[in-house]
């Protein structure tokens, strides 16, 4: 895939598909309340459950739920502003963990991306990874290569 066909995602995109993966983890949440592991078993499940959602969703296919359905994919970009393959394990734990940074800064990370020239995050800089708009053709591209 060419670079110049990676057009970043924006704000407002990515705002929805927040959205959708927030729904799926509440209702996650939910099912984890359901058991019988009391409050603190309940959390470390859920917060189990974002860990594997969001670490094996970008690394195994370069989206989550919510980037999917609003065409939205996870790529690294390793070497630093070249690169656009798919996105490493290390990467994704990265990413994860930078999400709790950014919101333990009052969400600055996240609205870094309304602001920042290439719409990255706190989130991405710290990882090496970069969302982008896949358009229509590109999505089966992906599809093929199982990302």
């Amino acid at each position: 895939m060419k670079p110049d066909l990676l057009r970043p995602a924006g704000f407002w995109i990515r705002a929805l598909a927040h959205l959708i993966d927030t729904a799926v983890l509440a209702v996650g949440s939910e099912v984890f309340e359901l058991l019988p592991v009391g409050i603190v078993g309940s959390m470390l499940a859920t917060v189990g459950f974002a860990m594997a959602y969001y670490g094996v969703g970008h690394a195994r296919w370069g989206a989550t739920a919510g980037k999917w359905a609003v065409g939205v994919r996870v790529v690294s970009d390793w070497p630093a502003g070249q690169g656009h393959g798919p996105v490493n394990g290390l990467q994704s734990a990265l990413r994860f963990v930078s999400y709790a940074l950014s919101y333990g800064l009052f969400f600055c990370g996240f609205l870094m991306v309304g602001f920042h020239p290439r719409k990255r995050g706190l989130h991405e800089a710290l990882s090496g990874t970069r969302s982008i708009r896949v358009p229509a053709g590109l999505s089966s591209f992906f599809a093929r290569r199982g990302r």
